[in-house]
């Protein structure tokens, strides 16, 4: 991620240029897949986690641009879906 310019992809999709959310889902999912991967252990929950997160950033393109480090913003969103994810297994089966 360190290779792209995050303030230039942030204005891009704040003016909802569909080819930043791409480009940036392409250069790193990998890296955010994995990471999730280390929390949830299985590759479908960390898909579900990852590509979550890339839906809400496309939902909430409009505000975007006020998001201080979108890098953090990914990493942190990833963290926060995937132990979503767990918790809503863990009620499923309780219940």
């Amino acid at each position: 991620m360190e290779n792209l310019d995050l303030r230039l992809i942030q204005e891009r999709l704040s003016v909802s240029d569909e080819s930043a959310l791409i480009g940036l889902y392409q250069t790193c999912y990998k890296k955010l897949f994995h990471f999730a991967k280390a929390i949830v252990r299985t590759n479908e929950l960390a898909e579900e986690a990852v590509e979550d997160v890339f839906i809400n950033l496309w939902c909430r393109r409009n505000s975007v641009s006020g998001i201080n480090d979108l890098n953090v913003y990914l990493y942190t969103s990833v963290k926060n879906a995937s132990l979503n994810i767990l918790s809503k297994k863990a009620r499923e089966l309780v219940a």
